[in-house]
């Protein structure tokens, strides 16, 4: 990512989402919604809010590009940016996101040394959350 970019959340979904649940709390004590009728309403429109927000995070990182070369003090050459982006996929408990990011290393037909969006976010190396 270009250290001149500043990261912005583009949170317009989760801005609705905090919306719908409050109009959903006022109807409910309005009309005396069942509260496990609630519960389970509730629980859904939070786990949207959860995926809403991880996805946000996601996007305002982009491919986690840092350049066309990175230096890690452990590797005696510099490495490079592979040509193509990477896919992966990755499972929250709010849901599955598939992950495109930029991989650098020695070429691209060798294993990625560093991949800067996973460090990041501390993504396991694994597909799920911890």
């Amino acid at each position: 990512m270009d250290s001149t970019n500043q990261l912005h959340l583009k949170m317009d979904k989760f801005d609705g989402l905090v919306q719908q649940i409050k109009e959903m709390a006022e109807t409910s004590v309005r009309s005396g919604t069942a509260m496990h009728v609630v519960e389970q309403e509730l629980l859904i429109k939070l786990m949207q809010l959860g995926h809403s927000a991880l996805y946000a995070m996601f996007q305002s990182f982009g491919t986690g590009d840092v350049g066309p070369t990175v230096e890690r003090p452990e590797h005696p050459k510099q490495l490079k940016r592979f040509p193509e982006l990477s896919n992966r996929a990755y499972r929250s408990i709010f849901g599955d996101f598939e992950l495109s990011r930029c991989l650098y290393g020695t070429a691209p037909t060798q294993k990625a040394f560093v991949i800067p969006f996973d460090e990041h976010f501390g993504l396991p190396p694994n597909s799920y959350s911890l």
